[in-house]
């Protein structure tokens, strides 16, 4: 009797991008093996799964916000309904305001048709109970909120093994073999592969030609009893209130020092950050950093290889992960059909980087 096992679909990483593409794909009755080499500092593991649908730095909505923000407000409750789980909690953000420039800027913004269900034009003066330095008020970002994700991945991970679709390990990529119809590893045999490894992508074979940048990212936890803050809060950096007293700070983004390491330096610019901001005393009682994939031009990658047509990626979903992952795994199982993705996503806008890697290896 054969040993051998067959699945629809391989993939590679399950980070944010490999677990929601692997559940859709099931959803879609569809068969899945996933292969993870867990780490526990993992930029999803420690990220803090905060999503907004407005850009800090320029006070306004995000670049595709319109469309992306229905499918997290869709999809994510469904997961959590399917694992019997709560880790989706939506609640409006709170945007320090620091100066009489930025409130005019907000209020112009607020403004904006295109932005009026994302920013509230009602500004709050609300300290916390004087925990909060915020002498001009807070602007008010609607549809955001928080996913817990190292739940969420814990519960989809128990969720696999119980369907007997998941190995952990190190992927090798030597031991794949690939034919017109099909891939084989360690004995799996599949129709496609997907590569959802984040960084991991730069070491791929096939894959490696994607322009791709990492970067770290550090974050602190604090504990601060007599801080009486419920809700998120952004002035440089976020504030995440956890449970007992504890919060999340984050997070720092080093394009220098590309490891896995804290560092003094991230930890004081957080703290340094956090001084403007609190007006309460805290201990840091944590403190972790994780590496994270960005696409050269901040659009994650989707598609198929320009020559081996068994072979996917869906990668590079940088900070806005949480707000991405949704709606591009159902953009990509779509584009299964027609062979083709949404042109801002489709690696084909890069194909010319693989050709000339392909040129230079003939030289």
């Amino acid at each position: 009797m054969s040993t051998e096992r067959k699945f629809d679909f391989i993939i590679v990483g399950q980070g944010l991008a490999g677990t929601v593409l692997s559940h859709q794909l099931i959803d879609k009755g569809y068969s899945v093996m996933v292969f993870e080499n867990l780490k526990i500092n993992s930029a999803t593991r420690i990220a803090a799964g905060v999503f907004n649908p407005v850009t800090y730095r320029k006070l306004k909505m995000a670049e595709f916000a319109d469309f992306l923000i229905p499918e997290v407000f869709s999809y994510y409750p469904k997961l959590e309904k399917e694992l019997e789980a709560s880790f989706f909690n939506p609640t409006s953000f709170l945007k320090v305001i620091t100066d009489i420039e930025e409130l005019n800027n907000w209020q112009i913004q607020c403004a904006v048709p295109a932005n009026k269900p994302f920013m509230s034009d009602k500004v709050l003066n609300h300290n916390f109970e004087n925990g909060i330095i915020s002498p001009i008020g807070n602007g008010q970002v609607l549809q955001s909120g928080v996913v817990k994700l190292s739940l969420m991945l814990a519960l989809w991970k128990n969720k696999l093994l119980a369907l007997n679709s998941f190995q952990e390990g190190v992927f090798d990529y030597s031991k794949l073999v690939i034919s017109d119809n099909e891939v084989i590893y360690d004995g799996i045999t599949a129709n496609k592969i997907v590569f959802c490894e984040g960084v991991g992508i730069l070491e791929n074979p096939w894959f490696s030609w994607l322009p791709m940048q990492q970067f770290k990212g550090e974050v602190l936890e604090i504990s601060a009893p007599s801080l009486k803050l419920n809700r998120i809060i952004n002035r440089g950096i976020f504030i995440l209130p956890l449970e007992n007293g504890n919060f999340k700070i984050g997070a720092t983004h080093d394009w220098r020092n590309v490891d896995e390491k804290t560092t003094e330096e991230g930890k004081k610019e957080l703290t340094d950050k956090l001084d403007n901001v609190l007006n309460v005393p805290y201990t840091v009682v944590g403190h972790s950093a994780g590496l994270r994939p960005a696409s050269r031009d901040r659009r994650p990658y989707i598609g198929v290889h320009p020559e081996y047509k068994n072979l996917f990626v869906m990668n590079g979903l940088g900070s806005k992960g949480v707000i991405m992952a949704p709606w591009l795994a159902k953009s990509f199982i779509e584009g299964l059909t027609v062979n083709e993705w949404p042109k801002g996503f489709d690696i084909k806008r890069y194909l010319r980087f693989y050709n000339e890697q392909e040129q230079h290896e003939k030289n």
